[in-house]
């Protein structure tokens, strides 16, 4: 099984895009991605037809139930969009439209499978990533008959993705002032620990707490003024969103607030992760930045 996973925007809208190379012909898998007793091996969630004109109910314009079997999130409804059997199948779920297209391979003994998701929330883009990898590792074993075993390298592979996918990224918002916004696959309250050990004030908070509001705001007297730290639940963790005015005419201030502050991210993410501080290629940083904000102004 080979993999691939890409993130653009299209329509607006980000579009997750994976593709499997998978050794079972297109029937084999039709079946594994329909049926529930198929699906409840690798799915993250039940799925059940609410309303169907059709037997068995899979055809546009069916409405869908996702149910997640431990009550780790509440039930939603969808809807097919998209039916081709064994080739095509599409649906909404809350939000966000998943499409499973098979394509035959080897003259319809293998078939290569391309998933894509689109959905709104950008900084989650490694979690659904990351997850829905997990899934389809658990989909292939269900299809060679192996023992469904989901990997546990969760964290590594949504820190990967965060890297290749341009997620650590910041940007100038109005103001104007420096903003970065960043998922981490660690819960929320973790997260804020960290953030609010004195161990962390120099390379990760910034600088002296002013104000605070346990568990989602910390003010800092950093460099350059105060800067805010906003924490919320995202898709699999805590998600912290990072804001500081910085001079609208000092393009050299702007550009070091957002190298800073890129680094004490990277460093908050190292310290929640109970790994020592990865290197950061300030140089590199400072050309990419200098580059946005002249692409800014």
């Amino acid at each position: 099984m080979t993999a691939d996973e890409t993130l653009e925007t299209v329509g607006g809208r980000n579009v997750l895009r994976v593709r499997r190379r998978l050794s079972h012909p297109p029937a084999k898998v039709w079946r594994a991605l329909t049926e529930p007793g198929e699906l409840t091996h690798w799915f993250p969630a039940d799925v059940e037809v609410v309303e169907s004109d059709v037997d068995p109910g899979l055809a546009p314009g069916a409405t869908l139930r996702f149910v997640f079997r431990e009550g780790e999130g509440e039930t939603q409804e969808g809807r097919v969009v998209e039916a081709d059997p064994p080739h095509v199948l599409a649906y909404t779920w809350g939000d966000a439209t998943l499409r499973w297209e098979l394509r035959p391979h080897d003259g319809g003994a293998a078939c290569e499978l391309v998933f894509t998701h689109a959905f709104d929330d950008r900084p989650g883009a490694a979690a659904f990533a990351a997850g829905w990898g997990r899934c389809l590792v658990g989909l292939a074993q269900r299809l060679a008959g192996e023992p469904v075993r989901l990997p546990d390298d969760h964290v590594e592979r949504h820190e990967a993705l965060v890297a290749r996918f341009g997620l650590d990224e910041g940007r100038l918002a109005d103001g104007p002032a420096v903003h970065f916004v960043r998922q981490l696959p660690w819960p929320l309250g973790r997260v804020w620990d960290v953030l609010t050990d004195d161990a962390t004030a120099e390379a990760v908070r910034g600088g002296r707490v002013v104000a605070a509001d346990p568990p989602h705001r910390l003010a800092v007297d950093a460099d350059g003024g105060v800067a805010t730290w906003e924490l919320s639940e995202g898709p699999g963790g805590g998600r912290v969103t990072l804001t500081q005015p910085v001079p609208a005419d000092r393009a050299d201030a702007q550009v070091a607030a957002l190298v800073a502050w890129h680094a004490r991210l990277a460093h908050l993410a190292d310290a929640v992760a109970g790994r020592p501080a990865t290197a950061v290629d300030e140089p590199a940083l400072r050309d990419r930045y200098a580059k946005l904000v002249a692409d800014t102004a």
